[in-house]
Order: C-alpha cells, then structure tokens, then sequence
C-alpha cells in the first residue's frame, strides 16, 4: 500500500438507524392493518378506510427503503438535537391550543415564530414575510377555499 492510500474496511452497521427505518415500516403496517377494518371502496369511490391502507402502505415501502439504504451506510449517525425538535412541537402544539380561541392567523403566528426558534439566529424580516405568507395561504386554503368553519382571526 502506499502512503496516501487507506484500505477500506468493513461497512458498519448503523443500528439507530436500522432501529427506526424498521419502526417506521412497523408504523405504516399497523395502520394499513388498521384501515382493513373500514370499507376500502374502490379507487372511485373511496371507502373510509382506503387512503389509511394506501399511506400506511406507502408508508411501510418508504421504511423498507430506507432500511435498506442505511444498513451499510458508511456515514455515522448524525447528532440528534433535542432543542429544536422542542420548539417544533411547541410550535405545534401552540397552533392547535391558539386555532379556534384566537382564529387562524394567530395561531399560525405562534406557530411560525416558535418553530423558527428552532434554527438561530431568526431573521425578523423572513419571519414577517413567512407570517403573512402562511396566513394568507391558510386563510385562501381552508376557509375560503374548502369552508372549514374557522375564524380568520377571533379576539
């Protein structure tokens, strides 16, 4: 072998990442088994329990790929950081406890500044814009649009 040349070894296993590829496609079995229990209709007329098999299905396909692609990577696992998986849940959560006391557009406020604590430093001015942006999007989408019975902003 030569100086600048490495010999490469065997691939390792990335067990975390097997773990929770094989759980997601655990997941998406369950609830395909799940939506068997409703009438599955046909493609045109769908029955309630179709769209679960269907993404449960697609759902178990994407673990099984990924299962694959991860078993020998040769990258390690990245970190995992619990803080801004934190403040994306918070944000979350703040959108359903904020959405039919104070309407869509707060609610979507709160969601959007908490979830952008997840990443630092927040830029005011991309915030705003993706405040307005969303608000405007939901407001287009899902009230005028589809009528869900929701206030665009309650005080």
């Amino acid at each position: 072998m030569t100086e600048g040349s490495h010999a490469a070894g065997p691939a390792r296993l990335n067990v975390g990442e097997i773990v929770a590829a094989v759980l997601l496609t655990l997941a998406g079995l369950y609830v395909a088994w799940e939506g068997t229990h409703f009438p599955l209709g046909t493609v045109v007329r769908m029955g309630p329990g179709f769209v679960p098999v269907a993404l449960g299905l697609m759902l178990a396909g994407i673990g099984v790929l990924l299962t694959l692609t991860v078993a020998r990577s040769p990258e390690p696992t990245p970190k995992f950081y619990v803080v801004p998986v934190a403040w994306v849940c918070s944000g979350l959560v703040a959108f359903g406890l904020l959405a039919e006391r104070f309407g869509l557009v707060p609610a979507t406020a709160a969601m959007v500044v908490l979830c952008a604590l997840a990443e630092r430093p927040v830029r005011l001015v991309p915030l705003a814009l993706l405040i307005i942006g969303l608000s405007a999007l939901g407001a287009i989408v899902f009230v005028e649009a589809l009528k869900l019975p929701m206030s665009i902003v309650r005080w």
